[in-house]
């Protein structure tokens, strides 16, 4: 049973579509796909752990960082390594490692992410808005400010450890270099 030249360069076509790397998201800039995805992420989390458990203040924190923590090292971060093409994941995820150690890091991450986030969304209703950030739309906005924050914190510590690493070696350079002559 033989296959003709159209029958094969059309199942070639079908199959291109199923392969790994194409998808719609690819169109999008990937800051873009990771700002959506931990928006729903962030949403989920409080839909079905604030409104299905019932759950109040920093008992809710609590469990969001640990089955939340969870569920991100488990698919959310593995969805943005793989529409990932261009290595930008690193900008977006606190611990982008695949290695085994990510998972405790995320979740004890997740933990101290959503006790910030709840003690933001009490100082805001504080400050009189008192039905913000108490659903999904308005909480998942409040968690990617404060997740953005957490990580411009992580880039700033990053760049001064690599700026002052740099300062060192340029001074071992020009220390060597007056040796030399």
């Amino acid at each position: 049973m033989k296959k003709n030249k159209k029958e094969e360069s059309k199942t070639k076509e079908e199959m291109k579509q199923y392969k790994a790397g194409y998808s719609i998201f690819n169109k999008l800039p990937f800051w873009l796909v990771a700002l959506f995805l931990k928006y729903w992420y962030f949403g989920a989390v409080c839909f079905f752990l604030a409104f299905g458990l019932g759950l109040q203040q920093y008992w809710f924190a609590l469990a969001a960082g640990l089955g939340g923590g969870a569920f991100y090292d488990i698919a959310v971060r593995h969805i943005l390594l793989a529409l990932d093409s261009k290595n930008e994941t690193k900008f977006h995820i606190m611990c982008a490692s695949k290695k085994y150690y990510s998972f405790p890091i995320n979740i004890i991450y997740n933990v101290v992410l959503f006790y910030t986030g709840i003690t933001f969304v009490y100082l805001i209703h504080l400050v009189g808005l008192e039905y913000f950030g108490n659903e999904p739309l308005s909480f998942g906005l409040i968690m990617i400010f404060v997740d953005a924050m957490f990580l411009l914190l992580k880039w700033g510590i990053l760049s001064l450890i690599s700026h002052f690493r740099g300062k060192k070696n340029q001074q071992e350079d020009i220390n060597s270099n007056n040796v030399k002559e």
